[in-house]
């Protein structure tokens, strides 16, 4: 399956802003979010799907969508509480799933996170993020201190 995202140029990849997407726009991610969270994590993510598709409808998400070839095949969004934002969902379809494009919508999100005023602290869970170790890197050059949990143990770089 890697295939086909090879086969598209990156030029015809995008990011856009969340809300101009819809809950059905982002059926085929969700789909496969659901399966692979069952699969991989022994989770349901129906219900957090659903809420996703009733947050887009209502245009009530921050986040951003990464497009290929005008289509949905990532999605990550964030909320602000206080000083600190939450990283939400983070999920790029597996067919096109590569560091390029993970590292893309995952250094655009923590952009967007940073932006609400007062933040001090970013948080997020990224279960289904292949690319941890392009995503440590992004998040060391830009805030010099990480905190991660992997394995039930903490670790500071």
């Amino acid at each position: 399956m890697a295939s086909a995202a090879a086969a598209l140029p990156r030029q015809q990849t995008q990011l856009v802003d969340l809300r101009l997407l819809r809950g059905n726009d982002l059926g085929a991610v969700l789909a496969e979010q659901t399966r692979v969270w069952r699969e991989r994590f022994a989770l349901d993510f129906a219900p957090a799907a659903k809420a996703v598709r009733r947050f887009l409808d209502g245009r009530e998400l921050t986040g951003r969508a990464l497009l290929r070839a005008g289509r949905p095949v990532g999605y990550s969004y964030c909320a602000h509480e206080q000083s600190k934002t939450r990283i939400g969902e983070f999920y790029v379809l597996e067919a096109f799933r590569d560091a390029a494009a993970e590292s893309r919508l995952f250094e655009s999100v923590l952009a967007l996170a940073a932006m609400f005023p007062g933040v001090r602290r970013i948080e997020g869970q990224f279960l289904a993020l292949d690319a941890l170790p392009a995503a440590r890197a992004v998040l060391y050059s830009t805030y010099k201190t990480i905190q991660y949990i992997q394995d039930n143990t903490v670790h500071t770089i």
